[in-house]
This record gives structure tokens, sequence and C-alpha cells, in this order.
């Protein structure tokens, strides 16, 4: 990919292009009809119908997914805005947007949101800055400036590593914070008029029932998604589980995985959860080929039932 320089709202953008990211992918959509988008950073894209059946789409193997539920993206070309592109068909409702490097999501105003890390800081976590990509490729920063003001703390924050985005139904976009090797993961809200709350931080780490994994002694936080009474769902990837986190900053486990599987993504439907989960890379395997971790989705039903929708069969498509 080709590297360049892009000016957004006086501030010059250094993005990462051509890394190649060593994990799996976190990207998974359900549209209203119950079907079933994901990624497979070994694969591609892929879509489960209403039926039950998996069927690959075009697109590339990469990490993260936004759905546009309204369309406004659907006649855009293929690869646009030089980080993204339309997997579903032009035209076709809802679109189904990849981006290569950086968590994304459409907010409820129809713009693509996406976080994207500054590389030429020094500060370690290096700043993250939340744009605002408009349908005919308009790039302008979401938040109100480079110092972000927080309305709890009346000091200025930094966004660290973002590891996923999710709209909220009140036009807020949901951020997670999750720094590797770390325990201090964050939930953080960027309402509509560009300020950033704290909606839970720390949340893995209080006395609520929700610990980690026996042996494990940091855990890693990906996908996310918001509920429509606020509640927000994580995929704890280093932790084998989903969490539910209240407005409160109550978390409770949604989904318990077992060895040797994680989730990664998450998306809700009618209080129905779809999660994304993948194996762990497997021992002795090629580093170089990413189709060692396998991906399937489940779903937790409004019953607390789990049931399993598709489990990816490498070479099912060849």
């Amino acid at each position: 990919r080709r590297k360049f320089i892009l000016a957004v709202a006086g501030v010059i953008l250094i993005p990462m292009a051509g890394r190649a990211l060593a994990h799996p992918g976190s990207g998974i959509f359900v549209d209203a009809q119950g079907q079933v988008y994901f990624t497979d950073t070994g694969e591609g894209v892929w879509k489960i119908d209403a039926k039950g059946k998996l069927d690959r789409m075009p697109g590339s193997a990469w990490h993260f997914m936004a759905g546009d539920i309204d369309g406004r993206f659907a006649n855009v070309p293929d690869a646009f805005g030089r980080w993204f592109e339309r997997a579903s068909p032009r035209g076709s409702v809802p679109a189904i947007l990849l981006c290569s490097d950086f968590p994304c999501a459409v907010g409820k105003d129809g713009n693509l949101y996406f976080a994207n890390t500054l590389p030429f800081f020094s500060d370690n976590p290096r700043p993250t800055f939340i744009v605002r990509c408009t349908p005919d490729g308009k790039q302008t920063m979401a938040t109100d400036g480079i110092g972000i003001q927080t309305a709890n703390h009346g000091n200025e924050l930094s966004l660290g590593h973002v590891t996923g985005l999710a709209a909220g139904d009140d036009g807020s976009i949901y951020i997670m914070q999750s720094p590797p090797d770390s325990d201090d993961h964050g939930i953080f809200k960027l309402t509509v008029d560009g300020k950033l709350t704290e909606f839970a931080g720390r949340f893995l780490n209080r006395e609520d029932g929700v610990a980690l994994e026996p042996g494990v002694s940091k855990t890693y936080c990906r996908g996310l998604a918001v509920g429509s009474q606020g509640d927000v769902y994580v995929a704890v990837n280093g932790g084998r589980r989903v969490v539910k986190v209240t407005p409160q900053g109550i978390a409770a486990n949604v989904l318990q995985a077992e060895k040797p599987w994680s989730p990664t993504g998450v998306a809700l439907l009618n209080d129905e959860v779809y999660v994304l989960e993948y194996t762990d890379f497997p021992p002795g395997w090629n580093p170089e080929d990413r189709r060692g971790w396998i991906p399937r989705v489940r779903k937790v039903g409004r019953d607390g039932k789990v049931v399993t929708l598709a489990t990816v069969a490498r070479g099912q498509d060849e």
C-alpha cells in the first residue's frame, strides 16, 4: 500500500500503511434479517445467511468490519479512503465495509469513524484520534482537538491503544482502549459534540465477579457492541469471554469460551449476542500463514442458550 500524508483539520496524519497486524480479525456485523458477516484474517469475508448457510464474499482478509445499515456507502468504489474496502455488491444494503489497520464503525449519522494512531508522536502510548469519514471521502477529526477535554476530570487525555469502536443509538461512538500487556482497559464514549468521557475504566479488575482466566496475569480486549439500553458488550480475548458492562460500570460475564477458542468480536440483534471466536494459533504453524487461526460464530440467545452458527473449515471454498 502506498505511503502518503493526509492533512485533516489542520493536523498531519501519517497512517501505518502496509503494516501487517499479527492477530486474528474482530469484525462481525448482523443485519436486520439476522444474516451474519464476519472477517477471517486467513481467508477473507464470510456471510451466514438467514438459513445458516456459510458463503464466501469478496473482500480482503483484513481485521476490522463495519455495517452501513442505511447504505450511504453502498456506491463507493470497491477500495476507497486509502484504508477501506466495500465487501458487499455495489448498490446493496447494508453496505459491508472493511478496514485494514484501524477499528471502525458507522455512526448513527451515517458516517464512518475509525481510530487512527499518529506514529510521529513519541509519547508512549502514542495518542490515537477518532476520524470521521463521509461517503464522499472527506475526513475530519471527530474529537474536539488534540487536547481532548474529559467531562469527568477536566484535564487532557490522549487515547492510547484502541482495539474496538462501536456506535450507540444516541449518536455516540464507544471506544475500547486495551493496551497490550496491561490491565489498564477502559471504555470511552465520544459524544456528538466531540467530548470524550470515561464509560468504564479498569472494569475487569473490580470485585464484581469478572475475573481473568486462571493462569492469565494480563488480558486483552478487542471488539465491542452497544445495546439499546446503553450496555456495552466486550470481547475479552485474553480471558476467553464476553463481558457486559452497564452504564453504571457494573461488569458481568455473558459467555465463557473454552480452549482453544477465544472471542475477538461481538455484535447485537434483538437482545441476542453474536460472538466471533478464533482458535489459538497452533504450535509449529508458519507464523506468516494466518490460516492457522480458525474462526467460528456463536450466538447467545435471550434465554442464555449458546448455539454455534458456523465454523470455517479450511479448504471448504477451494
